[in-house]
């Protein structure tokens, strides 16, 4: 899916419509999972790199917190 493509300008209309109606503590939520159904269109094996990119980062964030809130 390319950005000058119609089906990326229907995919981001629903994706604002769909935030702009869903409670704001699901926001990030609904982006993350937009971001990765937008790069599996692209190439669907990258779908596992990012996956896992995204999970390592989140776990290391987490310790960062932990770390830091002691």
């Amino acid at each position: 899916m390319l950005f000058n493509s119609s089906s990326f300008f229907i995919f981001f209309i629903c994706l604002l419509a769909v935030t702009a109606l869903s409670p704001s503590k699901w926001t990030k939520i609904i982006l993350l999972i937009a971001s990765l159904i937008f790069y599996s269109f692209w190439y669907p094996p990258y779908l596992i790199m990012l996956l896992v990119t995204v999970s390592i980062n989140y776990l290391f964030l987490k310790r960062i917190y932990i770390l830091r809130s002691t």
